[in-house]
């Protein structure tokens, strides 16, 4: 059993085990919240290999004719999905996201797993695709009224699968005759497409704010964060495995161009946002386009920075979430109207928002500067246009979450009761965390580091 457990299947399997018999103890939000936790804090136990969990980092094993394989990369990646989750799933004992929010959540948990795991990659892009129409259920939770977010993420993932099935086609034919060069080109366009749609390039944006402002805050950290950074690693991976995809330097200009088109169109409407979700949605895009910028330089250093912003963007996310989260639960809204003056009577909430909205924007002694800053350095030299760019969304970022800071703090309305104190002791304890972290980078950057080595397509 155990050996079960320490191989790729048991990761996918026990989770998706734990949903269900969860989602029936749902309920009882105390026990539902301790066995998630439970089950994250015991994967990412396995994943890191100690010393009681039998474990090879190497393990393969067969399933359906398909690969699954725990390697050394997607080890790593899988320690900190699971110990994002456990936070998260710690968090929602005291701050209520939805009685379905643990057992989905678990659910989506396995499904990432499978796809970092699985080879051919064409079976990780349908395992992604299930995983956007489970998602579905973690963003529209226990809430009726608009889909428009759930609809526009499983509709665009969908939109992504087609050329990513006809690309796997045309690499097998290529395989089998490599002589079929002129086939490269159009697998080449349509990876590239599938990506920008998975990636949420403009226009296949949309999903984004929209999650931000439907979904269950702490939901909504899941999907933008761990989602976004599995669709990464994809990339990554791909372009570790085929060679070609990169060759000619295409594919790097092919990114620098898709994420200046995040970093502009998050800066230009940052800062006009009037509600605290679609702010994060936005703060996201400018983020995500900022290490595309940096993998776009096409070297080690470039990959490094883009795995310290990907990795600090979830970590700041999980902050402004549960500050958001703390928000929503005193007002039922995240607008800034609604919110007005209610930032004294949660005060942890409020730090938290703040704090971690301000992460997103790369603001100095909060986590996200160290990427952001080391970035900004890097392209003064290489590209001082995107250098500018970046720094003014950044900025229009900043200033969107200090003018919601400015409502959050103006005349108060009538005080309606102060916040849960064990929820606020969870929040601080994740400010302090993040605050470490902005203090003392090089505390993970070994892991970064370790990481980024395992990629040789950039000579890292």
């Amino acid at each position: 059993m155990m050996v079960l457990l320490g191989g790729p299947l048991g990761l996918v399997m026990l989770p998706l085990a734990m949903a269900p018999l969860i989602f029936l103890l749902r309920r009882w939000a105390t026990l539902a919240a301790l066995l998630s936790t439970g089950t994250a804090v015991f994967l990412m136990l396995v994943v890191l290999r100690l010393p009681f969990v039998p474990l090879n980092a190497t393990s393969a094993i067969s399933v359906l004719g398909r690969e699954l394989a725990l390697t050394p990369t997607n080890r790593l990646v899988l320690a900190f999905f699971y110990s994002i989750a456990a936070v998260a799933f710690l968090l929602g004992w005291r701050i209520p996201q939805g009685r379905s929010f643990f057992p989905i959540s678990l659910a989506l948990l396995a499904i990432l797993a499978g796809v970092l795991l699985v080879r051919p990659f064409l079976f990780a892009i349908l395992l992604l695709e299930i995983g956007a129409g489970v998602s579905v259920f973690l963003i529209q939770s226990d809430r009726p009224g608009s889909t428009q977010a759930a609809l526009r993420y499983l509709v665009l993932t969908t939109l992504a699968v087609p050329p990513f099935l006809v690309a796997a086609w045309l690499i097998d034919v290529y395989t089998t005759n490599p002589l079929e060069v002129s086939l490269l080109p159009q697998a080449t366009g349509l990876v590239a497409f599938g990506f920008a749609v998975l990636l949420a390039i403009a226009p296949f944006h949309s999903w984004v704010p929209a999650v931000g402002s439907e979904a269950p805050p702490l939901g909504a950290a899941l999907i933008l964060g761990l989602n976004q950074a599995t669709v990464f690693v994809l990339l990554l991976t791909m372009l570790q495995d085929f060679p070609w995809l990169a060759a000619g330097g295409a594919a790097f200009r092919w990114l620098g161009g898709a994420g200046l088109v995040l970093v502009v169109l998050g800066g230009l409407l940052a800062f006009s946002r009037r509600s605290f979700g679609r702010l994060m949605g936005y703060a996201v895009l400018v983020d995500l386009g900022a290490a595309l910028l940096a993998l776009s330089l096409g070297n080690a250093a470039g990959l490094r920075l883009a795995l310290v912003i990907l990795a600090l963007r979830t970590v700041g996310l999980l902050i402004s979430s549960a500050g958001l989260a703390l928000v929503r639960q005193r007002t039922g809204s995240d607008t800034f109207e609604a919110v007005r003056g209610r930032g004294w009577e949660t005060p942890v909430g409020l730090g938290a928002l703040i704090f971690g909205g301000l992460s997103l924007a790369g603001f100095p002694l909060t986590p996200g500067f160290v990427g952001r800053w080391a970035l900004l350095s890097l392209l003064v030299t290489e590209n001082p246009v995107a250098a500018l760019v970046l720094f003014l969304a950044g900025v229009s970022v900043a200033a969107g979450y200090l003018r919601g800071q400015g409502e959050l703090l103006g005349v108060a309305a009538v005080p309606t009761g102060r916040e849960p104190r064990l929820a606020a002791v969870l929040v601080g304890l994740c400010l302090v965390v993040g605050f470490a972290l902005s203090l003392f980078p090089q505390a993970f950057l070994p892991a970064v580091n370790r990481f980024a080595g395992l990629f040789a397509f950039l000579g890292s």
